[in-house]
């Protein structure tokens, strides 16, 4: 299943909107003539630091502010900054005219608990003789249907200015 939390062994991972920003980033870069001097801003609202400490490990101007307090007066000299959807409103009257809109990106999401963590004995005896309850089951186990429109997630917004390249619009 990729890195999709189709699985119930999956608690919480880390969405491919990351991976994919981490390519773009990576490309915008190159294309600078930057590199891993890009100047790269991360909300550390909810610990939103983490992948990204990882993932930019290499990189020389990541700065982590929290935008949990006050709303933003001054946009940081950063051609990417991520935001925690909580903080979205406060930071966006101050980003959007020189970013544009902002973009939601999955950061990290999980298998829906939902599924199991009010099973009871009642309700497994109930669905023993439900015949729509034992072809969702098997739906599941078989193929693991009948959850991906419930996965979890913990959403950041994007900004990034006009001209940022996306590796994801680059011919191949």
């Amino acid at each position: 299943n990729g890195d999709t939390p189709l699985e119930m062994l999956v608690y919480t991972q880390t969405s491919p909107d990351v991976t994919q920003l981490m390519r773009d980033i990576a490309k915008a870069g190159a294309d600078s003539g930057e590199e891993q001097a890009l100047s790269i801003t991360i909300d550390q609202t909810s610990g939103f630091t983490w992948p990204w400490a990882w993932y930019l490990r290499d990189y020389t101007r990541v700065n982590y502010p929290s935008y949990s307090g006050s709303t933003l007066e001054q946009a940081p000299d950063s051609p990417v900054v991520v935001v925690h959807s909580n903080n979205q409103a406060k930071v966006d009257d101050t980003l959007s005219p020189i970013y544009g809109d902002a973009e939601l990106i999955k950061h990290r999401w999980w298998f829906p608990e939902s599924t199991y963590r009010d099973v009871t004995v009642v309700k497994l005896l109930k669905g023993a003789v439900d015949r729509k309850a034992w072809r969702s089951v098997m739906d599941y186990w078989l193929y693991r249907e009948g959850v991906a429109d419930r996965i979890g997630s913990e959403n950041a917004y994007l900004y990034v200015l006009p001209d940022f390249p996306r590796a994801s619009n680059a011919d191949d």
